[in-house]
């Protein structure tokens, strides 16, 4: 059975990926390591011709499938914890993401989520906070409280690539990461949102500009 939302079962040793050493893997190493697939989801809605839509049965019938086949919902705590730190991971991990802060996220994905006791990684857009058809700041406590996972999106969603000074950088991530931590009572990743090349990129810049 999959985990529960609320309580995680512990990982049992059987049939696991893993690695054997303790030392902590560098970069070359991890790009060899085997991968471990994140599907993303924006808009989950019935009746649309809109990009990155799929309707509410093809939502489910993609979460009934994962469970069916007996696969693992994780974190991207443990996903690191796995690629960086050697820790190990189910035989069947998997990550839910969902993007753009869409009401239809709460009202819809999480509790099919959580029917098949999987988590959900939720990317959080703040300039939506409160609009039609965004979440809710009261939203967005909830799914953290049933134990879904927060991560930064970005104050508006502008590239990180446009972030050129320490204004930028509080405007779109630390004005925004401060908001969802009080929203939610959980640390939230101030790069966790950004894309990987993003990150690479701009990790650095980022450090010396704000600390």
């Amino acid at each position: 059975m999959p985990h529960s939302v609320n309580k995680q079962q512990p990982f049992i040793a059987i049939d696991t990926l893993s690695v054997t050493s303790d030392e902590r893997i560098d970069t070359p190493s991890i790009l060899t390591m085997p991968q471990v697939p994140v599907l993303c989801y924006h808009r989950i809605e019935n009746g649309t011709k809109a990009n990155y839509k799929v309707s509410q049965a093809t939502f489910e019938a993609h979460i009934k499938m994962l469970y069916d086949s007996g696969y693992y919902a994780i974190t991207p705590i443990e996903l690191y914890d796995y690629r960086v730190n050697r820790e190990p991971l189910p035989s069947k991990p998997v990550m839910l993401t969902f993007d753009d802060s869409r009401v239809a996220h709460y009202t819809i994905a999480a509790p099919i989520l959580e029917q098949y006791g999987f988590r959900g990684v939720f990317f959080i857009m703040t300039i939506t906070c409160d609009k039609p058809n965004y979440l809710s700041k009261s939203q967005i406590t909830q799914l953290a409280q049933r134990g879904h996972i927060i991560g930064l999106h970005s104050w508006d969603h502008t590239m990180a690539t446009q972030y050129l000074t320490a204004n930028d950088w509080l405007k779109q991530v630390v004005e925004p990461q401060k908001m969802l931590q009080e929203l939610t009572g959980q640390p939230i990743d101030r790069l966790l949102g950004l894309s990987q090349w993003s990150f690479q990129s701009f990790h650095r810049s980022a450090d010396e500009l704000l600390l």
